[in-house]
């Protein structure tokens, strides 16, 4: 495989998200950087890691669990609003699903995982403020101008724009401190269901915002912003 930038890549092959989100490669916010450099820094051999790549992708595409390979070529008004039902929506309810599941069980686990559970729901906590506000801005402001072709200098659309990019951002380093928190949402000897389903509920939450974050900053936006 070439050496081409990551959100070229992902683009290419939305199912390699899988993938490099269980390696940490970012790809979202750090979508121009090459490849090989992104494996590289994160001190993978870089052989290695394009072969398991490689078969990851075959895998997925033999199991037919491939993502939504339309979004490069999308009509901006349909990317609009393939965003709001691919994402808004799983979102919202996964925030609103997780959060009383987590503090049950650090209610429960505090004894044994308190410290660990106390960091995941404190970030939990700000994310979900944080997005809530985040996805009302983009559904109340941002998305109805881009869709009525308001010129981006107008009524204020690229500087929202622009705010919502660097929400992005932070939003990114709060999932990169969760995964790191949590080793990847690796679970403890002692996860009872609860605590299962809670991981695994906070995991794909967080490899949907990095698909979302990706699909924003590197398809729709760039559309709108000045060349």
């Amino acid at each position: 495989m070439h050496n081409i930038k990551l959100k070229d890549l992902v683009a290419k092959h939305p199912e390699v998200t899988t993938f490099l989100n269980a390696r940490n490669i970012d790809y979202c916010c750090g979508g121009e950087t090459l490849i090989f450099d992104a494996i590289k820094e994160k001190g993978y051999e870089v052989e290695p890691f394009i072969r398991d790549m490689k078969k990851a992708l075959a895998d997925s595409l033999k199991q037919d669990e491939v993502l939504d390979k339309d979004t490069l070529t999308m009509a901006s008004n349909d990317l609009i609003n393939y965003i709001q039902k691919r994402h808004h929506v799983l979102e919202k309810d996964l925030l609103v699903t997780i959060e009383p599941l987590l503090y049950k069980i650090m209610n429960v686990h505090y004894e044994h995982h308190g410290e660990e559970l106390k960091q995941v729901h404190h970030l939990f906590m700000t994310l979900k403020r944080d997005l809530e506000e985040h996805l009302l801005e983009e559904e109340k402001h941002v998305f109805p101008r881009l869709k009525a072709q308001i010129t981006v200098s107008e009524d204020g659309t690229l500087s929202w724009m622009e705010a919502l990019m660097a929400d992005h951002v932070t939003t990114g380093e709060l999932l990169h401190q969760m995964k790191k928190i949590t080793h990847d949402f690796a679970l403890p000897e002692d996860a009872c269901p609860t605590y299962i389903k809670t991981y695994g509920l906070l995991n794909n939450l967080v490899n949907d915002i990095f698909l979302h974050v990706y699909t924003e900053n590197s398809i729709l936006f760039p559309r709108y912003l000045p060349k």
